[in-house]
């Protein structure tokens, strides 16, 4: 049986399943959609082609370009975004972020960024509120007895009573939008801001529920400092125990410095010495007794290199080596002395091969 054609060719395309073919169309749409940033429905055209397609790694490689132009674009964005909020333009910041997710809605790195900005723009929001609510609390808390003032002496006057009678109205509204923010900072343990909300709010009413929150405070000041006041008398009392130790360690290592220079243990004497000048590093004394232990070092060193000098003009090589090895002991750097050691020991090694020879 001979089927129409045009029966045919549907039936075969649902018979081998859903297949998006490219064309030409589709490429062309994917670069108008590239060049005008348009990233999201451009990585949907690509992510609908089947792998089955016979161009499909070059559209997977085309996907992959746009993903990094895409990655580009949205810390671009953020880039953009954190420069307006620096200059305090946030409609700029907000229209920025609003026209990136048109563009690429699947961006979680975008939809933090917003939400980012929200929060920061609440944050922002309740600030001013506050300080707006602060400043017209000011003004009511000074304006209110004037007007009580004139009512006392103008007690006939109606407009008089009445204008009282908002302001009081109006002094209570700001009153409970002060002590809502008061409670929400003491729930915080944000005490600064609990203290200028609260206390202002207790200043414009008197109503049961301020008095209870400003009670509350109170409560919350007095703990903290309470806490403080241990918190300074625990640092006072650790700072006298290492002051004690510090003092402890410098009257050891004075007393072992003292030792060591009796002892003539210059080098240990002088690393006592260091210790008491990082020990105790405000007392002078230190670097005084530094300058005389260097002088009396010196005069060691002076009377070890005349001596191996002497020994050695006696032929007492032996004794110049350990002379001038106990020098270098003090002084390293003492050039003289080791070239004369370095030459009585090249004789030491000569008398001990012509000993060894003799005994063969």
């Amino acid at each position: 049986m001979r089927w129409p054609l045009f029966i045919l060719i549907p039936t075969l395309i649902l018979s081998s399943g859903c297949i998006t073919l490219p064309g030409r169309d589709d490429v062309n749409e994917i670069d108008t959609l590239v060049a005008n940033q348009h990233y999201g429905r451009a990585l949907d055209i690509l992510a609908r082609i089947d792998p089955k397609a016979p161009d499909y790694s070059a559209r997977a490689e085309r996907r992959r370009h746009i993903e990094t132009l895409a990655a580009r674009y949205e810390q671009a964005i953020r880039n953009q975004t954190r420069e307006d909020m620096e200059k305090g333009n946030w409609a700029a910041a907000l229209d920025r972020y609003d026209d990136a997710l048109t563009r690429l809605p699947q961006s979680m790195l975008l939809r933090d960024g917003l939400a980012q900005l929200h929060q920061q723009q609440n944050r922002e929001l309740e600030r001013l509120e506050l300080e707006r609510l602060t400043a017209q609390g000011n003004w009511l808390r000074q304006t209110l007895p004037s007007y009580r003032e004139i009512v006392r002496v103008n007690p006939r006057s109606r407009s008089a009573a009445q204008q009282l009678e908002r302001t009081q109205q109006q002094a209570e509204a700001v009153a409970d939008k002060l002590a809502l923010l008061g409670n929400r900072a003491l729930a915080n343990k944000d005490l600064n801001s609990a203290s200028k909300t609260l206390l202002l709010a207790h200043e414009l009413s008197n109503t049961p529920a301020i008095v209870e929150s400003v009670g509350k405070l109170q409560q919350q000041l007095e703990a903290q400092r309470l806490r403080e006041q241990q918190e300074r008398e625990t640092r006072l009392h650790k700072a006298r125990a290492a002051e004690q130790t510090r003092q402890q360690q410098v009257s050891q290592q004075h007393s072992q410095y003292r030792k060591a220079r009796t002892d003539e243990q210059f080098n240990l004497a002088r690393e006592h010495l260091q210790q008491l000048r990082e020990l105790d590093p405000q007392n002078s004394d230190w670097h005084t007794e530094q300058d005389v232990l260097e002088q009396v070092v010196q005069l060691r060193i002076e009377e070890l290199y005349n001596k191996g000098v002497n020994a050695y003009s006696r032929g007492q090589f032996e004794e110049a080596a350990i002379a001038w090895r106990e020098l270098l002991k003090l002084d390293p750097d003492h050039k003289l002395a080791q070239d004369n050691l370095n030459r009585a020991e090249r004789v030491l090694q000569r008398i001990e091969q012509l000993q060894q020879r003799q005994s063969n």
